[in-house]
């Protein structure tokens, strides 16, 4: 393991699915030349994954004894990261070459950035499929092969042929990168890279532990670093392999029922400024809020979820 002066801390919640887990750190362990360390947070993992966990070299390891929730272990891992840079990212992740020296780089080149993600197949959209992979041909296909373990539904959907295939992304968004607006725009929670000096500038705590288990903690990280002043973005160029809710499904409360509730806290939380924001955009004009919401599903969610006619009668 290199010198660890300018090592990123890469924070990862786990809570079982040790085969997952596996992969991802074999993955991180083959792919990743920048220096780094892990900062694990196990949820209260009752198979084996704590004891794999402890074996792991260059490790910080917090057991809680329960699951107390994503956002809770996520800050949790936050209070040990002792470098510039940290990465959070979940355990049904699979990198590739030079995931995180290019994380690195872009980030010390791009000085306004606070937040940053990489491509992925679970944020491709089918309508603008890369070679075939968009987040609607992965859920079909993991959908198709329930019984086969992770390591085969991987091999299987790149064709046994993932280092080719990532340098054909590589090649194909070369330097593009996407900066959005936030708000309303969010990045994703599977790949987070962000410098430790954020917290300062958004309140000092990560995650907001009133979401409590998963969803929506990812949105509301986004607005606070964008109204801190920070760009976010999409580094194209780089592309991760996500499972996707390999332990939300799990879960004794259903995924949507927990992400109806989150978004309820998230929506009670953001209102007074999600109606300013909205009528600054729209000018309170009823065609252009509507042209304006439709692009973003953080929005329109709201308005449906308040009704868009009140909203526009109360102005």
């Amino acid at each position: 393991m290199p010198h660890m002066d300018k090592a990123v801390s890469i924070i990862i919640v786990t809570w079982n699915n040790l085969e997952y887990t596996k992969l991802c750190i074999e993955s991180i362990n083959r792919y990743t030349k920048h220096p780094y360390r892990f900062i694990f947070v196990d949820n209260g993992s009752s198979d084996k994954t704590p004891q794999y966990l402890s074996k792991i070299e260059n490790t910080v390891v917090i057991k809680n004894s329960t699951n107390v929730g994503y956002s809770k272990a996520v800050n949790q891992g936050m209070e040990k990261v002792d470098s510039e840079y940290f990465c959070l990212l979940n355990n049904d992740i699979i990198v590739s070459e030079g995931w995180l020296e290019n994380l690195v780089r872009i980030f010390e080149s791009n000085k306004a950035l606070e937040q940053l993600t990489t491509n992925s197949n679970t944020i491709i959209d089918k309508t603008t499929p890369f070679n075939g992979v968009s987040f609607d041909n992965w859920i079909d296909f993991k959908n198709s092969h329930l019984k086969w373990d992770p390591q085969r539904l991987f091999e299987n959907y790149y064709k046994n042929n993932y280092d080719t295939f990532v340098k054909k992304v590589s090649q194909r968004f070369k330097g593009v990168m996407e900066i959005h607006e936030s708000p309303p725009w969010f990045l994703g929670g599977w790949c987070v890279f962000m410098r430790s000096s954020v917290l300062k500038k958004i309140g000092g705590f990560l995650y907001d532990e009133r979401f409590k288990m998963a969803f929506w903690e990812d949105v509301d990280l986004s607005w606070r670093t964008g109204l801190a002043g920070g760009k976010i973005g999409v580094a194209k160029e780089i592309y991760l392999h996500h499972f996707i809710n390999t332990s939300a499904t799990k879960l004794k409360v259903p995924a949507q029922k927990l992400s109806s509730r989150n978004m309820e806290v998230f929506m009670e939380k953001w209102e007074s400024f999600i109606l300013d924001f909205l009528k600054k955009k729209s000018g309170k004009k009823k065609e252009k809020l509507k042209d304006y919401v439709r692009i973003d599903s953080v929005l329109v969610r709201f308005v449906n979820y308040y009704g868009g006619k009140s909203i526009i009668e109360d102005w």
